[in-house]
């Protein structure tokens, strides 16, 4: 949901050089893989309509052409002339503001300046020219969208703040951010998708790694059972095991036969635990067995993705760990002492 809203890259300019701004654009636009980017310019402000403020992030776009944004308007036009905005459904509700009403905005910049000197702030008529929607509540409520010759006139600046950009394969976004690096080195900073939210990101595969440690303990856990049960066959068959002994099987053979033992319940128990898992998750997929509330969350229902390689590291770990339980049972198999055993037989 968010690579479907955020950029692939965004550049972030640290000068205000416009020879080095276009630079830049002529650089993208000699980039093949490159599908669509644009200036930009943003700006924390506040928002009012009919007694009511709110803090919004004001962003502006020398283009407004990106499929993100087209496709996410459910009213209005797509298409700003100056000093018109887009604003998000929620932030349109708590407003209750339609497409041509109007609302005042003020800059965070001016409201900095004018506490400092005791003036009042910079304010702006803007006319709501559509409202848009992409399902994801924080981008809704907090962001709006303008032409970026509307939001430098509103700041008072000539110059954006970046670019963002779109490319045909969203792999190939670090490799760009390479390439910019090495002809802009002290001109930019470049944030791919991933740095664009990394701490979520990083805080997902964190607990996809903690989850897959907690199941791994939970697998070595029951792999005791196979080493109780295991252990406990080779106390009951100490007569059995003297005999094939003295049959001529040596202490390898012995240990193969309680190594497969392990295996096979290990084998049995990764088959069962596969298809019982597998069928879960198919269901929660078709059928939302598991629902959220829609009002607490963006989503219907609990997400599950099956992961082909993730299945087999399940796998792979359950068998390891029931090996590794019938390796005391084993060598407790080949020492046991034939005379003993059989003496009373």
């Amino acid at each position: 949901m968010l690579i479907n809203i955020d950029p692939h890259l965004q550049i972030r300019l640290k000068t205000t050089d416009y020879d080095k701004v276009d630079s830049i654009s002529n650089f993208l636009k000699q980039q093949s893989n490159v599908t669509f980017f644009t200036k930009f310019y943003e700006q924390k402000s506040l928002i009012f309509r009919n007694g009511k403020y709110y803090v919004i992030n004001l962003k502006g776009y020398d283009t407004l052409n990106n499929k993100s944004y087209k496709n996410s308007i459910i009213t209005g036009k797509i298409n700003l002339d100056k000093n018109e905005l887009s604003i998000g459904m929620p932030l349109a509700t708590r407003l209750e503001t339609l497409p041509t009403d109007t609302v005042i905005l003020s800059s965070f910049k001016e409201l900095g300046t004018a506490a400092i000197y005791t003036f009042l702030p910079k304010t702006q008529s803007f006319k709501v020219a559509s409202i848009f929607e992409t399902h994801n509540r924080e981008y809704d409520l907090l962001n709006a969208y303008c032409t970026l010759n509307t939001i430098l006139s509103f700041v008072d600046e000539n110059s954006p703040n970046g670019f963002e950009i779109w490319l045909n394969n969203i792999e190939n976004s670090q490799d760009l951010k390479n390439k910019l690096y090495s002809v802009f080195p002290k001109d930019i900073k470049v944030l791919t998708w991933y740095d664009l939210h990394k701490e979520l990101y990083q805080m997902m595969s964190m607990e996809k790694w903690a989850a897959f440690i907690i199941l791994s303990l939970i697998i070595f856990v029951a792999s005791f059972n196979i080493l109780a049960s295991l252990t406990m066959t080779v106390l009951k068959k100490k007569r059995d095991i003297a005999i094939l002994q003295t049959l001529g099987l040596d202490e390898n053979q012995i240990q193969k036969i309680f190594y497969k033992q392990g295996l096979i319940s290990g084998i049995l128990g990764s088959i069962i635990g596969t298809i019982l898992g597998i069928s879960l998750c198919l269901l929660q997929i078709y059928y939302k067995i598991y629902p959220l509330d829609p009002d607490k969350f963006i989503i219907d229902a609990m997400p599950i993705k099956l992961d082909i390689l993730t299945i087999f590291v399940i796998i792979f770990v359950t068998l390891l760990l029931s090996f590794i339980a019938s390796i005391y049972p084993a060598k407790l198999a080949y020492r046991t002492n034939i005379v003993e055993s059989i003496k009373w037989e």
